[in-house]
């Protein structure tokens, strides 16, 4: 995990940070690198990133992402300011869900409908077809011999 110069790898970084090994390669695309002390090493099998850590990180400073393991977790500091925003935007997708759920529920419900029309006009032409279909020899049969 570490070496000796005491950096980490990806997965050690983002297991002391509190985050996912996506959140950190992520940060480490942008110009800065998130603000991020890493180094990009040559290695055999082809280039990793190192992160030295410059101070002591408690879970949850890098923030939530999407994709963190700790996005549910309700302890984590957030930067002034960003509560609201942040509410407002889960309040929205709570109201998409919920839109989304009962539009689902309506579709199962039409298809349940659609189900039994189906079968019931399935059953109509199986009976309607069985009583004027004649057996399979009576064609040969019957040009022969006249009824």
């Amino acid at each position: 995990m570490t070496d000796s110069d005491h950096t980490l790898t990806l997965k050690g970084a983002a297991r002391q940070l509190g985050v996912s090994e996506k959140t950190l390669r992520r940060r480490l695309a942008r110009p800065d690198h998130g603000g991020l002390d890493a180094v990009r090493v040559a290695t055999p099998q082809g280039y990793t990133w190192r992160l030295r850590l410059v101070s002591p990180v408690q879970p949850g400073d890098m923030g939530t992402e999407v994709d963190s393991p700790t996005a549910d977790r309700t302890d984590i500091a957030r930067p002034a300011g960003q509560d609201a925003g942040l509410d407002r935007a889960v309040s929205t997708l709570r109201d998409i869900v919920v839109a989304q759920q009962r539009r689902l529920e309506d579709a199962a419900e039409e298809r349940g409908r659609l189900l039994a029309l189906v079968e019931a006009l399935q059953a109509q032409h199986l009976v309607r077809h069985r009583a004027a279909q004649r057996p399979w020899w009576r064609f040969w049969y019957s040009w022969r011999h006249k009824e």
